[in-house]
């Protein structure tokens, strides 16, 4: 949880008007803001004054950052979250009231947009989740060597300069072993294959929403590599043989193995899902205490 929402729930539900807490939120409020990568153009002086528009921007990023570690996927969190921010009076006659102002203006635009990142990135790590286990039992199937090397944990010493650390690699790390001993390996079995392919694609289209951006940013980001990946994605790994066997099947049981979900493509509702939180639109602005 982020100690800043942490705060202001706190506040929303049990310290409403309590001086001391009012102060506390305030300076987490202005310590994040004066935390944010402040824009600068080259060749000019320090004395450059921002743009609002970049000042909004350099703000989106670093609150996009803090409410990464608030989970928005459970209803009931979010709207205590949206209700917390939205309510919470700005002092009157505050040095920094202009501050305040647009740090709560920013967290209430940012708070659906990182429920819909959240959304993304966890069916994301579902539909990974599912190809990792495809992925082991392959493995496990046709190199059983790699397959007991990779359920083993490994260590390296790694060396900068005069400093040397021992890097400890845990068992059945599958981002690892994908970018070392995988490449290594001779994978011909095509199911494995489209395994693997699916695994890395879902992997960089993840990366699109950890990028130094605001949240909106990062969902333009990931829908646009979306785009590009969707068909490979929501694509059956299913050989031909084994497509005419599910069609033999779904003949001669009259229409109950595809009722069965014989025919299901964990992919195609993968990209389903993605596709249908892109399209979602942002909800009306919460209403808000001024003070």
């Amino acid at each position: 949880m982020s100690k800043l929402i942490q705060l202001l729930i706190d506040d929303y539900q049990y310290g409403r008007g309590h001086v001391e807490q009012a102060s506390t939120i305030e300076k987490e409020l202005l310590r994040l803001y004066d935390t944010m990568n402040r824009p600068q153009r080259k060749g000019l002086s320090q004395s450059y004054q921002a743009t609002v528009r970049e000042i909004d921007e350099a703000l989106s990023t670093r609150l996009t950052q803090e409410l990464a570690q608030t989970h928005l996927l459970d209803s009931t969190q979010y709207e205590l979250a949206k209700n917390a921010v939205a309510q919470w009076p700005i002092p009157n006659l505050h040095e920094r009231e202009s501050h305040l102002r647009l740090i709560k203006t920013t967290l209430l635009k940012l708070l659906p947009e990182i429920q819909k990142k959240q959304k993304l990135d966890h069916a994301c790590q579902e539909y990974k989740t599912h190809l990792k286990n495809e992925i082991e039992a392959g493995l496990a199937r046709h190199h059983p060597t790699a397959y007991d090397a990779y359920c083993t944990e490994q260590s390296t010493v790694k060396v900068i300069g005069n400093a040397r650390w021992r890097e400890v690699i845990p068992a059945r790390n599958l981002d690892h072993f994908l970018g070392g001993e995988a490449k290594q390996l001779s994978i011909r079995e095509d199911r494995l294959q489209k395994a693997v392919e699916k695994y890395q694609l879902v992997s960089n289209l993840q990366t699109t929403l950890r990028s130094p951006k605001p949240a909106a940013g990062q969902i333009e980001d990931f829908g646009r590599v979306f785009g590009q990946v969707k068909p490979v994605i929501e694509k059956s790994r299913d050989s031909w043989g084994m497509v005419f066997l599910k069609g033999l099947a779904t003949l001669f049981s009259l229409g109950a193995a595809a009722a069965l979900g014989i025919w299901s493509v964990k992919g195609a509702e993968t990209a389903q899902a993605m596709g249908a939180v892109l399209e979602e639109k942002a909800p009306p602005p919460a209403a808000t205490m001024t003070h």
